[in-house]
């Protein structure tokens, strides 16, 4: 998918994540088979395995300057998995991550206790992707993810997300200049459409698609397929993530050994500096920005309506009611006294009429 970046100048966004992730892929699968060496004698490690989860996880390293996001699942924690866990992160940070996030959980006791009772760290499970191990623990894992991924908990985590961290992560602003990834419509949104696309198997019983390409792709192909938006949306939208991709990674690379490094700002700073790597000026890039996150933000809100469909069909017409009163401003106080809090989903949609800062202290 090659995406018309400006003019005279076109960029594969999509080929370039997967040759990131697939170096990525390598990067560890290496550095686990040395530690293994070191420690168990052998390449075998028994009881342990190592999983990608975030943007590697999904096939979506945009590279330029991106962490390492690791996640090392043990059957129970022992010696030797500690003195592994310490020193697979101390070799992966010798290499060109902007940091190595390797959890210092990950026993069994551990996810099912995150996999229950937390939302974050329970997608860093939910969301993995197997790369080198014991592979009966991979299937392990597996069963658990079957069992604790249900559709209320997708429900849960789709409307958190939306109404509670959208709302935090957008006031990530300066001097007015809105964040690419934090935006309406910016890369934090490819996970919204990969978020609908594992709803929309779950209601439908269909698998998961673990071709090894971007989810958010899969997730656009799959709304396509589904009649939800047309072939020429379709084409409009992969090119917006495609330039969103390779966007993002350009200007994290050029921030990378300054005071911005990892900030993906659309500042003046911002643009000067693009200009100087070979870039339009600034107002050509702000316009075809524009153009791009408008595409992404308009199946955005199409996921987000046929999300709430989708919560309808599962807890009733008058859950759906209250949810959609609980979210509309024209709402009285006193009507909104009466909507049911103690139903979890109408509780999120209560706490985004909240500050960002309310809700953290609620």
């Amino acid at each position: 998918m090659e995406t018309l970046f400006f003019e005279g100048q076109r960029i594969d966004g999509f080929g370039r994540v997967i040759g990131e992730t697939a170096n990525f892929d390598r990067i560890v699968k290496g550095v686990y088979e040395i530690t293994a060496k070191e420690i168990y004698g052998a390449e075998n490690t028994p009881g342990l395995a190592v999983f990608a989860y975030g943007s590697p996880g999904r096939i979506e390293l945009i590279g330029g300057d991106s962490d390492a996001d690791i996640f090392l699942a043990e059957r129970e924690r022992t010696p030797q998995t500690k003195e592994f866990r310490e020193k697979l992160k101390k070799r992966l940070e010798y290499f060109d991550f902007s940091k190595v996030d390797l959890t210092n959980w990950g026993n069994y006791q551990d996810i099912d206790t995150y996999l229950q009772n937390s939302l974050v760290e329970g997608n860093q499970v939910l969301e993995t992707r197997f790369l080198i191990g014991d592979e009966s623990v991979r299937d392990e894992l597996g069963e658990k993810k079957k069992r604790y991924d249900s559709i209320d908990r997708q429900l849960r985590n789709f409307f958190f997300n939306r109404f509670y961290f959208n709302q935090y992560f957008r006031q990530r602003v300066r001097n007015g200049a809105i964040n690419i990834k934090y935006c309406g419509g910016g890369s934090r949104d490819f996970l919204f459409i990969y978020w609908h696309d594992k709803l929309d198997r779950a209601f439908s019983g269909s698998e998961m698609d673990d071709s090894y390409q971007p989810r958010v792709k899969i997730g656009l192909n799959r709304l396509f397929e589904r009649g939800k938006i047309t072939a020429k949306k379709l084409e409009d939208v992969l090119e917006a993530v495609s330039f969103s991709m390779v966007f993002r990674s350009d200007l994290l690379k050029i921030n990378k050994n300054t005071s911005d490094r990892g900030l993906t700002f659309l500042d003046e700073q911002t643009l000067e500096k693009l200009r100087f790597s070979g870039y339009p000026d600034s107002q050509t890039i702000k316009n075809i920005f524009e153009r791009y996150r408008v595409s992404i933000s308009e199946v955005s809100d199409l996921i987000f309506e046929d999300t709430v469909r989708k919560a309808e069909l599962f807890k009733g017409i008058n859950w759906g009611y209250q949810f959609r009163k609980a979210l509309d401003s024209k709402t009285l106080e006193e009507e909104r006294i009466s909507i049911n809090s103690e139903d979890t989903l109408l509780r999120i949609a209560l706490i985004k009429k909240k500050s960002p800062q309310l809700a953290v202290a609620g």
